[in-house]
């Protein structure tokens, strides 16, 4: 959804970009996710694509290990042999890959195209226009082309289903070599369509015993390997091909809701199912059972399963206008309202994990503006409950769910403190996760939750968290609460501070750094003098913020030796490249600002990526124009650079000095303000600053 869908960061299957799908986008994704029209006249076809490769690129298929004869449903690994006789001129392999993990630059051409349709053929272009975001995810890497050839493997079966024996002539084409560099080329739309030569293979006949044997230990390794996620990933592809009605009860049985990139396996299997109706009504069937968690991407990709077995005549050719899209949109309303009446009672008989996963997904999907800024007709009396029952939940979520419903708490703060307290409590004693990263930043999310609702109880887990040295609750978990400073909090920061336990003292300088009083100055300066800028990075940027903000003349006259020293050491330990960075995420003012313009111009590339992000997050006018004047001096420097093209002395300059990383900070840090984002000349700006393509596709995002 083009601004509350929410998607994983880690799980590749399922990216977490949200972007609506207007202009480019809709063009781009409408155009990668179309087949070309069938030929009437398969080698005249071929010949006419062949004929406008360019002269100098070879591109050759050929199938993984030599063999051309498979099972029906048997996975078939081909690959691609690319080549050149003119070096530098071609790059292969930058791709972006749909939600089922597939390239969007491929398309294979059969002189059988009835037998051997594409299992995924305009679904997820449709999805994204209907529900308004733009997920494609961007993955590979470059390779300049040469005489020596580029092999880059596939799986066919992500792109053919061949859904009879018998023998298959086919050639590919291909939009994964680009030819075009220039700053304001299209990143998502690939290269020219190259065609590969004519192979073939052949489809043996069915064999049920080869099936059924594949079947069995693709579930047992589905059964066993729950630790292994690249063995359940494979089993689920080996599942996902199959295309026997035993295959497509596996996909629905063995599809959670919580593991992801097994999960989109399944998924796209159910999709892509030769047979549509038997598979939305097993998708169907599945809904109300007792064991199983209703996950989004199941019921949005269900609804448009259905949506096209009723109305046939769709096609994502059609999604081309907002009034179209919009029609369309609310016929799929017709379709998925059916499921949310049959599921909101539904969802309370369910079991534990599987009532939080639905219930998770029927109230953001329905509390939300979440189409188009369109919510789905579902009364608000129904909403409130649901709202309720989200509340109840949440202790039971998977992982990624439970953070980002406590990180985005705003749905639930309308509720009565009474009884999203006690479910806050829950969650902080036994967060939902094994990671301990993640689960300490859930507990800095319950925390901030809390302290919201209710400052009294914030401040006594606070207490809690200083008084006692081994308490469960640390100090720096609650580092970024609204605290309300008091004696009674001094006196325990302080007390900390002057009982010189290294650890303590690096968990209490943060806070005292934000909320002790000018009343404790002299004590803390008294501990502070004892080792000067000597302290380790975090006691000594907790108690700089604190001099800043209650002493500016003291704090700006000691910060340039312990800058100083802070740049002296090997490496600086406080989550930050810089002493001054992290005192900006305690304190920031005026003094901040102007330090970190100056370090902006600094030659150390740490240095200066650091106080990019320093105005990154403090965003101000003079910021914004100190990062737009080192931006233009970046593109002076390194206009005459082309990453694929530069000499190999200048090559290791840009990589020594880790300009790539200037780049994108410098790009970001500008497109992400208010003052450029969304605003097309401006962002175009941007553009021909970058030097290279990842600069460019990193403005142009912004404007989706």
């Amino acid at each position: 959804m083009a601004s509350r869908l929410r998607t994983s960061p880690v799980h590749r299957a399922f990216p977490r970009t949200r972007l609506p799908l207007v202009g480019l986008g809709i063009a781009a994704a409408l155009c990668l996710g179309l087949a070309p029209p069938r030929p009437l006249d398969f080698d005249a076809q071929h010949a006419a694509d062949a004929g406008q490769n360019p002269a100098d690129v070879h591109f050759h298929l050929s199938f993984a290990g030599g063999r051309t004869q498979f099972h029906r449903g048997e996975i078939i690994q081909v690959e691609y042999s690319l080549a050149s006789d003119t070096t530098d001129r071609y790059r292969s392999g930058d791709l972006w890959f749909d939600l089922s993990e597939r390239s969007r630059f491929e398309t294979f051409v059969c002189d059988r195209p009835a037998d051997s349709p594409d299992p995924l053929a305009g679904h997820w272009t449709i999805w994204e226009a209907l529900y308004n975001v733009h997920v494609t995810r961007h993955g590979g890497s470059r390779t300049a082309l040469s005489q020596k050839p580029v092999v880059e493997t596939l799986d066919l079966n992500d792109y053919i289903r061949f859904d009879k024996p018998g023998r298959y002539r086919l050639y590919a084409i291909t939009r994964r070599v680009q030819t075009d560099f220039s700053p304001n080329r299209n990143p998502f739309a690939g290269g020219p369509p190259l065609a590969s030569g004519i192979f073939e293979v052949e489809i043996l006949p069915d064999d049920p015993d080869w099936e059924a044997q594949q079947l069995q230990r693709a579930v047992e390794t589905m059964i066993l390997a729950q630790k292994n996620e690249r063995e359940r990933r494979n089993a689920a592809r080996t599942i996902r091909f199959l295309q026997t009605p035993q295959a497509l009860a596996a996909m629905v049985s063995h599809y959670t809701g919580e593991m992801r990139d097994v999960d989109a396996q399944m998924l796209s299997g159910m999709i892509g199912f030769h047979e549509r109706a038997a598979a939305v009504k097993a998708l169907e069937e599945r809904l109300p059972a007792a064991d199983f968690g209703v996950s989004r991407f199941f019921l949005f990709s269900l609804g448009v399963m259905k949506l096209r077995l009723v109305s046939p005549e769709l096609s994502a050719s059609d999604l081309t206008d907002k009034a179209t899209i919009k029609r369309w949109r609310h016929a799929l309303f017709d379709v998925l309202m059916p499921y949310y009446a049959q599921l909101i009672p539904a969802a309370e008989k369910k079991d534990s994990r599987a009532r939080a996963l639905t219930v998770d997904t029927l109230f953001h999907t329905s509390a939300l503006e979440s189409f188009d800024f369109e919510k789905l007709p579902i009364s608000p009396s129904q909403i409130d409950v649901l709202r309720f029952r989200e509340l109840a939940i949440l202790p039971d979520l998977p992982p990624y769910e439970q953070f980002d419903r406590v990180a985005n708490f705003g749905w639930a703060r309308d509720l009565p403190a009474e009884q999203v307290l006690p479910v806050l409590r829950r969650i902080y004693a036994k967060p939902a996760g094994d990671m301990p990263g993640n689960i300490q930043q859930t507990r800095n999310h319950v925390l901030k939750d809390v302290n919201r609702i209710s400052p009294e109880e914030g401040q006594r887990l606070l207490a809690t968290a200083i008084a006692e040295p081994h308490a469960e609750l640390g100090a720096r978990d609650v580092s970024n609460l609204q605290l309300t400073p008091s004696p009674e909090l001094d006196n325990l920061l302080i007390t900390k501070l002057e009982g010189r336990f290294t650890e303590e003292m690096k968990s209490v300088s943060p806070l005292i750094g934000q909320y002790a009083t000018p009343a404790i100055l002299e004590r803390v300066r008294a501990v502070y003098e004892v080792e000067n800028e000597a302290w380790p990075c975090d006691i000594e940027a907790g108690l700089l913020a604190y001099f800043l903000r209650v002493d500016a003349a003291y704090g700006e006259k000691i910060f340039p030796a312990a800058d100083r020293f802070a740049a002296s050491r090997q490496q600086i330990t406080c989550q930050r490249a810089t002493l001054l960075g992290r005192i900006s995420m305690f304190y920031y003012g005026p003094f901040i600002e102007q330090s970190a313009i100056a370090q902006l111009q600094e030659s150390d590339r740490a240095r200066t990526i650091d106080a990019i992000e320093i105005l990154r997050r403090h965003p101000s006018s003079a910021g914004q124009a100190a990062l737009l004047a080192r931006f233009e001096r970046f593109r002076e420097q390194w206009k005459d650079f082309d990453p694929q093209k530069s000499g190999t002395e200048i090559k290791q300059k840009w990589t020594a000095g880790n300009q790539a990383g200037l780049e994108m900070s410098l790009v970001r840090a500008l497109s992400q303000s208010v003052e450029y984002r969304r605003h097309a000349d401006r962002l175009e700006e941007l553009a021909r600053l970058c030097v290279t393509d990842e600069c460019r596709a990193e403005a142009a995002r912004m404007l989706r």
